[in-house]
């Protein structure tokens, strides 16, 4: 006794969707690698920052530590602000937030803060 079921061929995605999923994945890659690059390169520059700034790496390692801390202890506000506002909004004011602390520790004004 043998049946034989026939096998359609998945329906092939519009090229809408196709064009749609490739926004996403590219947005996410590059949000990622963006975010990412920077926090994983700060030990490079540790010491150069320690130098140009006349501070001591202790007090650099630190407030990279800090930094990480407080990124791992704000993922549950950014992911209840996502459910609140969506995710695009949230981002941008992530991604702003991080380009100004960047650009504050990059100021030659900066070092007045210490």
């Amino acid at each position: 006794m043998s049946t034989t079921h026939s096998k359609q061929p998945a329906p092939a995605l519009a090229p809408a969707t196709t064009v749609t999923t490739t926004l996403v994945i590219v947005a996410g890659a590059l949000i990622l690698s963006a975010a990412m690059g920077i926090r994983q390169t700060f030990g490079l520059f540790i010491g150069p920052f320690s130098f140009d700034r006349g501070l001591p790496v202790t007090l650099i390692a630190f407030a990279i530590a800090l930094h990480n801390l407080v990124w791992g202890f704000a993922q549950p506000l950014a992911g209840a602000a996502a459910d609140r506002y969506g995710s695009a909004p949230v981002v941008a004011f992530g991604d702003s937030t991080f380009a100004a602390g960047l650009g504050l520790s990059a100021s030659p004004r900066a070092v007045r803060c210490w």
